[in-house]
């Protein structure tokens, strides 16, 4: 009661604030009891936040299994497939263990750090099949780049604690104990509803009992009747919405399951076509996919923002005032008076360019005119000048070519043919030099003029801003040559245009009759394809009807399959452990019959005397084993002396055998010296030294 007692009031204070009691805890089920770990272990990691109800339970165990291991939990590091099995099987009282320990009080601050760090300094688990000892490999290169990283991170974050430390202190507990006068308000409060209700169930009953036609009932199993209706009906609720959670889980699931059996899928007909993907390729698909879904989710959290803000929109223009029918009647006539000015402005804007252009107009035609000509004729030359590169680039090219493949040198009749094209092509190029010239000098008379049509009147240019401002219509001068500026683009791109035009239309012409060669080629193929298909349709509904009986088919045998592999794990661990008794059992009667025989033995030489004695002199075991061992610790005393014996002679021996060897090194000398000189071997005395 007490661990119940602290899990409800811890959850009851910030920044839980579930307002339980012991009684609505109790009401609890499962799902709602593992909804409030993960609350909890949201508190502590942002990462754990999950909703329950729309998350897979397995998926959900995993990860408060996963994440209580980070933080030291002695039952799911002990035996973690025990655990998880206990929390898969709905287990209250693991549950209840799990909360106590989670909330106990001055503990979140320890369980958040662990967390943190936890993020940044978990090791890869990297599956076996995929170590390697080579250096160059990319994903051991990883690892070690990861393991250098983490202990960087846990040299900074020692200093960082500890500058922490001396600055700030320690963090204060987030875990405030309940008051007395919290507790007695809340008992207070209990005990008025418990009145409340008592005083209204007594009136209910006395009225029952006030009226005639209610004497004969059962109260109590009136009330007993609607509250197994009450409870009926939420129970039917809570079926409903399980259905519908289940129903919503299972759709998930099959597109999870699809997802997966694609991936599968590729990867079996990468691996059947012999194309095994190395670990580095493995990580640059992941990379793809997690690249593929980051961009997902930027797209989705942009599309959400942007329907958040059309909402907020919506919103705030219905909680605005109401627009009458007389503002819009106001803004209705505001805006048919703003388009009379603008019609009145653009008449005068009109008036104005009449009066003011009409003496100038011919000339900047002929102007535009002009300059036209001229920017025609300088493409016309650049056109040409790109053509003359153009065939000194082929003619360096032919003349490479011949000199490279050995074909016949360029004659004379050659050299003075090509020297009469390129003399041809040069007038034209003087030609039309020359009337780019003249079109320039024609330009710059023109200019002139403007020039001096202009001088004769040094106010024109303030008499047209005066006018312009009586009339308000400022910098029309302006947007009128800007206006024509963009007339005379807007005539050059025309004529791009329309010779785009004409290039387009052949393209499509051309298309359009290689389409139509080519239906009239493909008119047969199709009328075989169309046979082709109904014979398809034929052959693929007897496929899918037969992939349909061996699906039914296959899932029984698997079933069957996962059946008889239980049974078989079973009866193998069975056995396993029928073996070991049996080896054990066996070898423990082998040991006491051993040691029935050995009793047996020396119960007869007591008996029967000396005469089949242990090694001939000994009555027993004992008896022998005790004189081994005195025989046994003699031999050791006495081996043990020689032992300080030989060590205090050790010193003289030594010198001693290095005596004798000098003195059989120097007999070895006289004797070869007394072999070389046979002569005086009857004189010489050998052992003379």
């Amino acid at each position: 009661m007490d661990e119940f007692r602290l899990i409800v009031n811890e959850l009851n204070k910030p920044p839980f604030s579930k307002a339980l009691t012991l009684v609505t805890f109790d009401e609890k089920n499962a799902a709602d009891l593992l909804q409030l770990v993960v609350d909890v272990l949201g508190e502590m990691d942002t990462n754990q936040n999950r909703d329950v109800k729309h998350t897979p339970k397995e998926a959900i165990v995993y990860a408060i299994v996963d994440f209580v291991t980070v933080l030291n939990y002695k039952p799911a590091i002990e035996d973690k497939q025990q655990f998880q099995t206990q929390l898969n099987n709905d287990d209250r009282r693991t549950i209840h263990s799990l909360l106590y320990w989670l909330l106990r009080p001055q503990s979140m601050p320890e369980f958040k750090t662990r967390a943190y760090l936890a993020r940044f300094l978990r090791r890869l688990d990297i599956p076996q099949q995929f170590i390697t000892n080579d250096p160059t490999d990319p994903l051991q290169k990883l690892n070690n780049e990861l393991r250098a990283l983490q202990e960087a991170f846990v040299g900074i974050h020692r200093k960082v604690s500890k500058i922490r430390a001396a600055e700030e202190g320690v963090e204060p507990s987030t875990a405030i104990p309940p008051t007395k006068a919290a507790l007695t308000k809340a008992i207070e409060q209990m005990e008025s509803e418990k009145l409340q209700l008592e005083s209204s169930i007594t009136r209910i009953q006395s009225k029952i009992n006030s009226e005639a036609q209610f004497q004969n009932l059962d109260f109590k199993g009136i009330l007993d009747a609607t509250t197994r209706l009450r409870r009926l009906q939420e129970q039917q609720l809570q079926l409903q919405q399980s259905f519908a959670d289940q129903t919503q889980l299972l759709k998930e699931a099959q597109t999870r399951y699809d997802v997966v059996h694609r991936k599968w899928r590729d990867v079996h007909e990468r691996e059947a076509s012999g194309n095994q993907s190395t670990p580095a390729q493995i990580i640059q698909r992941l990379r793809d996919d997690v690249m593929a879904m980051k961009s997902r989710k930027s797209k989705l959290d942009y599309e959400i923002e942007e329907q958040q803000k059309k909402i907020g929109e919506f919103r705030k223009t219905m909680s605005s005032d109401r627009i009458t029918e007389e503002q819009v009647k106001t803004k209705e006539n505001e805006l048919i008076q703003i388009r009379q000015d603008i019609q009145r402005l653009t008449l005068v804007k009109e008036g104005i360019y009449k009066k003011t252009d009409d003496q100038l107009r011919i000339f900047r035609n002929q102007a535009g005119a002009v300059e036209n000509k001229r920017k025609a004729n300088i493409a016309q030359v650049a056109e040409m000048e790109s053509e003359l590169a153009e065939l000194n680039r082929e003619m360096h090219e032919l003349d490479g070519q011949l000199g490279i493949q050995g074909g016949r040198p360029r004659t004379q009749a050659d050299i003075k043919r090509y020297m009469g094209e390129l003399q041809a092509k040069t007038g034209t190029y003087k030609a039309l030099k020359h009337e780019l010239q003249e079109s320039r000098s024609e330009l710059a008379v023109v200019m002139r003029t403007e020039e001096i049509l202009r001088s004769r009147d040094d106010n024109l240019a303030d008499l047209i801003q005066t006018m312009e401002q009586e009339k308000g219509i400022t910098g029309y001068e302006q947007t009128q040559g800007r206006i024509e500026q963009v007339s005379v683009a807007k005539s050059g791109i025309d004529v791009d245009k329309g010779a785009t035009l004409e290039v387009v239309s052949q393209i499509i012409n051309q298309t359009l009759n290689e389409i139509k060669s080519k239906k009239h080629d493909l008119a047969p193929m199709i009328q075989e394809l169309k046979l082709r298909r109904s014979t398809y349709e034929e052959v693929e509904g007897q496929y899918m009807e037969k992939k349909r009986i061996w699906d039914s088919v296959a899932i029984g045998f698997d079933t069957e399959r996962s059946k008889l592999e239980y049974d078989l794990d079973e009866n193998s661990n069975g056995f396993s452990r029928e073996e070991s008794q049996f080896h054990l059992l066996n070898n423990l009667l082998l040991i006491e019959e051993g040691k029935i025989a050995r009793l047996q033995h020396e119960k007869k030489l007591l008996k029967e005397g000396s005469q089949d004695a242990l090694m001939g002199k000994y009555s027993s075991y004992k008896n022998m084993l005790e004189n081994m061992n005195r025989d046994k610790e003699t031999e050791s005393r006495a081996l043990r002396k020689a032992q300080k014996e030989s060590q205090a002679d050790h010193g003289t021996n030594v010198a001693q055998r290095q005596s004798f060897l000098v003195f059989k090194q120097l007999l070895q000398m006289k004797l070869q010296t007394w072999q070389k000189n046979p002569e005086e071997q009857g004189e010489h005395n050998f052992l003379k030294i």
